[in-house]
């Protein structure tokens, strides 16, 4: 999926409204080399009528996060955002979590040489990006893992 098209829907679940292509601004250089995109974190620029997002990679966790302009009216930016309305005004709208504790998920682990996928139970509730701990029914052992969608974790080897 092209870039442009992860943010209108990254963008658009996270603010919870309709974001068009056209009214996103993204930084060349983060273009070039991102895969996913999870929101982390957002602000309103009540000044220049737009949200400012931060944004990473969860399939490149090393990457450094990048920003994205989405422009938005001030109805918009302030019936969003009731708890607090003013320039850099914080917002972080509760998202489900992609896993659930109890339930099953597939752990990948990716090594340079190969990528291994068995089933695990997550031992908490995830969102996209964190890490939790998960336990594999194959060996009953705890792991660590990074969550990458729903109910999907993965594992990086060193």
């Amino acid at each position: 999926m092209k870039l442009m098209a992860l943010l209108v829907l990254a963008a658009s679940s996270y603010l919870h409204h309709p974001v068009a292509a056209r009214d996103i601004a993204v930084a060349p250089v983060a273009a070039s080399r991102v895969e996913a995109v999870h929101i982390v974190a957002a602000r309103a620029d009540m000044a220049h009528g737009q949200w400012v997002l931060t944004c990473r990679d969860p399939k490149n966790p090393t990457a450094p996060a990048f920003a994205v302009t989405v422009r938005a009216s001030e109805q918009e930016l302030r019936g969003a955002l009731p708890q607090a309305i003013g320039a850099g005004a914080a917002r972080r709208p509760t998202e489900p979590p992609a896993i659930t504790a109890g339930h099953e998920a597939t752990l990948t682990i990716a090594d340079p040489g190969f990528n291994l996928a068995t089933t695990v139970v997550a031992l908490e509730n995830g969102r996209m990006g964190q890490t939790i701990r998960v336990r594999s029914l194959a060996t009953q052992a705890v792991i660590t893992a990074q969550v990458t969608g729903p109910n999907q974790v993965e594992k990086h080897q060193p």
